[in-house]
């Protein structure tokens, strides 16, 4: 019996709809844009491109001591159904805490779904 990527994408989100769905959380992808403001200068914001609904797992989780400081860095993967136009100059909020997209893959390079490779804390 064949199967469609249709049909599987629409199985898959079904099932983890009816299995999961307490233990998805939201995210909030976003871009930046930049806006001209009165004086005629111009001022980068965020601005929401999508919402959706996923897993979050951490990869790493540090706090070293930089300056006299303590400085969190961390580092996660946030699986997610596929969204068309992410891409890596985009940020994700996760937690109240806006993370920087480090890399996306599509599993399998099917369009179904994909892993983001997110990290906060560390200078650009």
């Amino acid at each position: 019996m064949a199967v469609s990527l249709s049909k599987f994408g629409a199985l898959g989100k079904k099932f983890l709809n009816d299995t999961f769905s307490e233990a998805a959380q939201t995210f909030v992808i976003s871009t930046l844009v930049e806006t001209q403001d009165d004086q005629g200068g111009y001022v980068t914001t965020l601005t929401t491109f999508a919402t959706v609904k996923g897993f979050i797992f951490t990869k790493n989780t540090s706090e070293p001591i930089e300056s006299g400081r303590i400085v969190s860095y961390q580092m996660l993967k946030v699986h997610i159904e596929y969204l068309a136009g992410l891409t890596e100059e985009m940020r994700i909020t996760v937690n109240n805490e806006i993370y920087t997209i480090k890399g996306i893959n599509d599993i399998a390079k099917a369009g179904q779904w994909q892993i983001l490779n997110c990290e906060r804390g560390k200078e650009e």
